[in-house]
This record gives C-alpha cells, sequence and structure tokens, in this order.
C-alpha cells in the first residue's frame, strides 16, 4: 500500500532486478480530451448556477462534491495510477473502485446533469432536450436509471470486462481502455441515480436496501473468484508483474481482495445506515394507514 500512496502523489521510479519502469503522470488523448471537456463543462455550469442562485448553501454544496469527482477522475485516469495499472492488476483494480466508488457517486450527488446543462447556451440545451424527446433517448435514460436495469447494467458490465480475453484487450488499445472506462464510469452513474431517486421516492428504502446488498454480493464474489483462482486470469500481466516484485498470481490475489472488500464493505455499510431510515417510513405508512382506517369507523359510531 505504501507503493500506491508513492503511484498516486506523484512521479517514482520503481525498478527489480533486472528491469526497470518509469511511472509518471499519463495523458493519454482519449481520456485527457474528454476529461478536460467535461471539467470545462462543469466550471462554466457551476458560475452561471452560482449567479442565478446567489451562491446558495445547495450550489455550495454541489461545487464541493462536483469538484472532488472530477479530481478523483483525473486520479484515476492520468495519475501515476492509470500508468502502474498497465503493469500491475492490483493498481488497475484500484483505478477501478475510484470510478465506480468515489466518482460516480460524487458527480450523481453534486448533480453533475443539471450543471453541465446550465453550462450550454438556453437554445441548445433546449434544442438537446427537444431531440432527446423525438428520438425516445430521454425515456430509455429514465428507464435505465430505475433500479432494476441500472444494476443489470453495471453488474454485466463489471463481470463482461473481466473475461480474459476482453480485459487483456484494454491493456493493448488505448481505445479499448477508454471504452471500459466510460462503461464503468456510466453504468455505475446510473446505479448511483437509481439508489438517489429510490430514496427520495417515499417507501422505497427497502428496493435501495435491496441492490445494494445484492451488489455487494455479485462485486465481493467477483474478488473471492480473482483471489482464490489457482492460476492468473490474464496474460498481459504475466510478464510485467515480476518486474514490480510479484508474482503474477499474487498481484490476482491483491487486486482480488481489492475488488472483493472494498466494494463490498462500502455496499454493505451504507444499505445497514438505510435500514434505520426504511423502518422509520415503514412506521410512519402504518400509522397513516391506521388513522385513515379508524376514522371512517369513528365516524359509523357515533349516533
Amino acid at each position: 500500500m505504501l507503493t500506491l500512496l508513492a503511484i498516486s502523489f506523484g512521479h517514482i521510479h520503481i525498478s527489480a532486478a533486472d528491469a526497470a519502469h518509469d511511472v509518471s503522470w499519463s495523458w493519454e488523448p482519449t481520456l485527457t480530451l474528454p476529461l478536460a471537456a467535461f471539467g470545462i463543462l462543469l466550471l462554466v455550469g457551476i458560475i452561471r448556477l452560482g449567479k442565478r442562485t446567489q451562491c446558495s448553501r445547495q450550489w455550495r454544496n454541489h461545487t464541493i462534491l462536483l469538484g472532488l469527482g472530477w479530481l478523483s477522475l483525473l486520479l484515476a485516469l492520468n495519475s501515476p495510477i492509470h500508468e502502474a495499472g498497465e503493469h500491475l492488476f492490483w493498481v488497475h483494480m484500484i483505478q477501478h473502485e475510484i470510478l465506480l466508488l468515489i466518482s460516480a457517486p460524487l458527480l450523481v450527488l453534486g448533480n453533475s446533469w443539471a450543471t453541465t446543462l446550465a453550462a450550454l447556451p438556453l437554445a441548445v440545451s433546449a434544442e438537446l432536450a427537444r431531440c432527446l424527446r423525438i428520438t425516445g433517448t430521454q425515456a430509455a435514460m429514465l428507464f435505465l436509471s430505475r433500479p432494476l436495469p441500472a444494476w443489470l447494467l453495471g453488474a454485466a458490465a463489471l463481470w463482461i470486462w473481466h473475461v480474459p480475453r476482453l480485459f487483456d484487450a484494454t491493456l493493448g488499445s488505448e481505445w479499448i481502455h477508454a471504452a471500459q472506462h466510460l462503461s464503468f464510469l456510466s453504468t455505475a452513474v446510473l446505479f448511483w441515480l437509481s439508489l438517489l431517486e429510490s430514496r427520495a421516492r417515499q417507501g422505497s428504502y427497502g428496493v435501495s436496501i435491496l441492490y445494494l446488498f445484492a451488489t455487494a454480493v455479485h462485486t465481493s464474489f467477483l474478488g473471492v473468484l480473482l483471489t482464490y483462482s489457482p492460476r492468473p486470469w490474464y496474460s498481459s500481466y504475466i510478464q510485467t508483474t515480476p518486474t514490480f516484485g510479484y508474482t503474477p498470481l499474487q498481484d490476482q490475489q491483491l487486486g482480488g481482495l481489492i475488488t472483493w472488500v472494498p466494494a463490498g464493505v462500502m455496499f454493505t455499510t451504507i444499505a445497514l445506515c438505510l435500514v434505520p431510515a426504511w423502518l422509520r417510513a415503514s412506521d410512519t405508512r402504518h400509522a397513516l394507514w391506521s388513522e385513515e382506517t379508524q376514522a371512517p369507523r369513528a365516524e359509523r359510531s357515533q349516533p
């Protein structure tokens, strides 16, 4: 883990007995240009919304969340973590955990969609909204942001991209690697958005808890498979991991633990934190139902 901290915050030189790797910040155009454009849209949208709301408390909270979300994307996609992830599987898994567990929920809580729309000229945003309605894209997005479709998409993206042939392909192509990151981030945003909307709807805490536990189970299961596999899954790391002092199997086992523990603990903890709110909402609904059913009886019993 000390190695990861060094990788995260700067430029390091990692060497072994017969090989050396220079791990530093990387600026691949397929990742850097979309990230820069997204950052500019967020900045412009934040400024415009700040003028409209007179820098309200909610605006300040959203600004902090969006800033942290964008910085987490920068850390995952451009810092030495990205370059080290090309050589070490466990660092690659940490990169994915940042996207799924940090970047996506921060962007959802910061209301990134509304902020980016605010950055566009009014005529452009209105035309975009019209095109989305005409093509049915808006309806499709609303459907995909429901808990079950969002959960299925996230689970499918996680498992499909960890198929050895596809995962090895990401290490040989910047475009395939960028597609992997985009699919992880977009499906994670849909998942966290579905949980946020479910929690906002009265009586939907139970749905959120169910999908949080289900996500904890399937992500942990993938981590278990990686950790206890008797052989390495990914041929691309067989040549690179020994130069960093790991055997390929040790590298995969550490990556499996990173996939298993943080996600499982986070999803389970959030689900457990929602249980009291779920119980309170159930008590409130029961009390309202009791009042509604008892009132007509009281009226009928009066002479």
